[in-house]
């Protein structure tokens, strides 16, 4: 491999901007009319383009090339909406280019540090073009200080206060709050009237992060979507946000996946789902709700809510939970999509679904894989099929079928005139 030399650097720039007048017109074409760029991808594409050539780059200079490619692209691209940056793509020339552009709607940043985040954010600030932020990975060493972790939130806390575009906002998987700087952050949500998506999935929020967040959401007005995957909310959690759905009229979608709600957490969200009348999806998968959740759940599809999407995949229903839910089906009138999955539930739940795909004709979505239906339980669901005409997908993968019942579930996809997707497989994680 041969050391890359100064004047390689040189002749990557000339090719860019001194080549003919022909391949300079499409080279101008090309970020005119680019739309997306990645560091990533550019980052892999140069290392490769020199490798192909016998040269040899350290990081540092290919990192210094990405970021020039990366600034000429903000640049000169009149039709680039989507920008995403990783790692050590981050300067002052990136930033001071994205603050002048006019196209950019969508941003996303991995692995950025709280600096960087400031300077972002002083950006965004007075930015009245991009729609959505994502950040990931933000990492803040313990030496910094709980005083300096507490500036850092006052920077996203300040372009919530004063950016009135931004619609979607995504932090996740960071070490970045803490209790104090959280609540300065939720304190800011309260005010914002643009963001209608949220997502801090993975950040260790805890309970007490959980009923701050809350109490902002009882007064925010215009949030529409919230996505809290393991925060380790815990019961408390779940209570908390259960007088969210007393008090907020604006929230349509709930991810809650992953927070050790418990049985007791579910009692109290199902109770306050009873009066609401706006949320649509909820994800309550892996929350260990077991039976009691699933008898508190049903109660809720009596009521005839708006709730159109139910997620309780791995929650130990089993089939004392399954029946009450399918029991609760054969009367509802809303619910379009339900999760069971990985529940335990056993030959009798099966035959209770059976049922209610006899009498239910709302239910477009049904996923029963990774149960214990058996081969009795299976055949139940087969017979079912030929009556139901609404179900579009169903999902019964890895329930200990035998071959019979198989080739009669086989037989329903020819008589069957809706099921448009069916899977029955059994899936082997043996090792190989």
């Amino acid at each position: 491999m041969i050391p890359l030399p100064n004047e390689c650097f040189f002749k990557i720039f000339n090719n860019l901007c001194d080549c003919d007048y022909q391949n300079q017109n499409l080279l101008f074409e090309y970020t005119s009319n680019i739309t997306s760029v990645a560091s990533y991808h550019l980052f892999n594409g140069i290392e490769y383009w020199l490798n192909c050539f016998g040269y040899e780059a350290h990081d540092s200079h290919l990192e210094a090339i990405t970021c020039s490619l990366i600034a000429m692209f903000i640049r000169t691209s009149k039709k680039l909406k989507y920008l995403s940056l990783t790692g050590n793509f981050f300067n002052k020339i990136v930033f001071k280019n994205i603050s002048r552009n006019t196209t950019i709607i969508s941003i996303y940043f991995h692995n950025i540090d709280p600096k960087t985040l400031e300077f972002l954010c002083e950006v965004l600030c007075t930015n009245t073009i991009i729609t959505s932020l994502e950040l990931s990975c933000i990492e803040i060493s313990k030496k910094c200080g709980l005083l300096v972790e507490t500036h850092y939130k006052n920077t996203l806390a300040k372009l919530l206060y004063m950016n009135n575009t931004l619609i979607s906002l995504k932090i996740s998987k960071t070490n970045y709050f803490n209790y104090e700087g959280f609540k300065v952050f939720v304190e800011a949500l309260c005010v914002n009237n643009s963001l209608t998506f949220l997502n801090l999935s993975y950040n260790k929020l805890g309970p007490k992060e959980g009923k701050l967040l809350a109490d902002a959401l009882c007064k925010n007005t215009t949030l529409t979507s919230l996505n809290l995957e393991c925060n380790n909310l815990g019961p408390e959690g779940g209570k908390a946000l259960a007088k969210v759905l007393y008090m907020n009229n604006a929230l349509t979608s709930l991810n809650i996946y992953g927070n050790q709600l418990g049985s007791e957490g579910c009692k109290a969200l199902a109770k306050a789902l009873c009066k609401n009348i706006t949320l649509t999806s909820l994800n309550l998968s892996c929350n260990n709700i077991g039976p009691e959740g699933g008898k508190a759940l049903a109660k809720v599809l009596y009521m005839d809510t708006a709730l159109t999407s139910l997620n309780i995949y791995g929650n130990q229903l089993g089939s004392e939970g399954c029946k009450a839910l399918a029991k609760a089906l054969c009367k509802n009138i809303t619910l379009t999509f339900l999760s069971l999955g990985n529940n335990g539930i056993d030959f009798e739940g099966g035959m209770a679904l059976a049922e209610t795909l006899c009498e239910n004709n709302i239910l477009t979505s049904l996923d029963v894989s990774f149960n214990r239906l058996g081969s009795e339980g299976g055949k139940a669901l087969a017979k079912a099929l030929h009556k139901n005409i609404t179900l579009t997908s169903l999902d019964i993968g890895d329930n200990y079928f035998n071959d019979e019942t198989e080739k009669v579930l086989d037989e329903v996809l020819y008589l069957n005139t809706t099921l448009t997707y069916l899977n029955y497989d059994t899936f082997d994680f043996g090792f190989f």
